[in-house]
């Protein structure tokens, strides 16, 4: 209907028009009183006064704090990403309930696999204690390819495959980049701090490997290997189960290994190119 009677909404749109005409109207002396309500509530503790009081207090008293904790030190930064989560291991390990069977044994334990795990164990060993960095990259890239023999005796070739040609161009890359830097003198370190060095590195690793082993053996829950078993065939078209899995099951996550390998191989390309084109010009000149 056009017309619905005297009712609140009408009556409401009748003070808010005789309002408006009102205030038009009376303009001047509102302005007034509106400016000096506003220099008012400007000379007052105003929101923006409180907000902006308060982000200049946390700036001024968090400052130290985040000196102490980015100073730029990268040792100490390395120092504590290996604390925390070795604490964080260590105390969900003892929280949870394990059972007296929970450590693995050691079914299919062969001479070779001792080997390659000792290998690794030498080379990471060598990598922390040679002085220079040649050594130390020939060293890491030494437990990288130990590693993938393991996986070789472990009987993963594709993994093998994998860890391979990572390794290979993190070795290249290492070297490219290190062969070129300035040579520095390494830091000085005391008895004691070597010492600690030495604790951190050894309880990370032993946490690690301990959480490992106990989460290879304590399924709680049904795992999805029953379904990769009995799928990779009829679905996947896979004999090897390895393969369905890295291929289909999971053939997002190695579309994205291979994009990582490719932009590291042009950018080891690139850097190359530009180390040729150097010697290049100074054997010229």
């Amino acid at each position: 209907a056009l017309w619905h009677g005297i009712n609140t909404p009408l009556i409401m749109s009748i003070v808010t028009v005789v309002a408006g005409v009102a205030l038009y109207l009376g303009l001047g002396p509102v302005s007034k009183i509106l400016d000096g309500a506003a220099r008012l509530w400007r000379m007052g503790p105003g929101p923006n006064k409180i907000y902006d009081g308060t982000l200049y207090l946390l700036s001024e008293c968090t400052w130290p704090l985040l000196l102490s904790l980015q100073d730029g030190n990268l040792r100490r930064y390395i120092r504590w990403t290996m604390v925390v989560p070795t604490i964080l291991i260590v105390y969900a390990g003892v929280r949870m309930n394990w059972s007296p069977d929970i450590w693995p044994g050691l079914q299919g334990f062969t001479f070779l696999a001792a080997v390659v795990c000792a290998l690794i164990a030498l080379s990471a060993i060598a990598t922390a204690v040679f002085p220079t960095r040649i050594p130390a990259v020939l060293a890491l890239g030494t437990a990288g390819y130990a590693i993938a023999g393991l996986y070789v005796v472990l009987k993963a070739p594709d993994l093998a495959l994998t860890q391979i040609m990572i390794e290979s161009a993190s070795v290249v890359l290492f070297l490219l980049v290190f062969w070129y830097l300035p040579e520095l003198k390494p830091v000085a370190r005391s008895k004691s701090r070597a010492a600690r060095d030495w604790a951190i590195s050894i309880f990370l690793g032993g946490a690690v490997a301990a959480g490992m082993a106990l989460a290879m053996n304590s399924h709680y829950h049904r795992t999805i290997a029953d379904f990769f078993m009995k799928t990779s065939k009829p679905l996947a078209g896979f004999k090897n189960v390895v393969n369905a899995i890295i291929v289909d099951y999971r053939g997002y996550d190695t579309l994205g290994e291979i994009t990582v390998l490719v932009i590291s191989g042009m950018a080891i390309y690139a850097m190359m190119r530009i180390v040729g084109s150097f010697m290049t010009e100074g054997g010229g000149h």
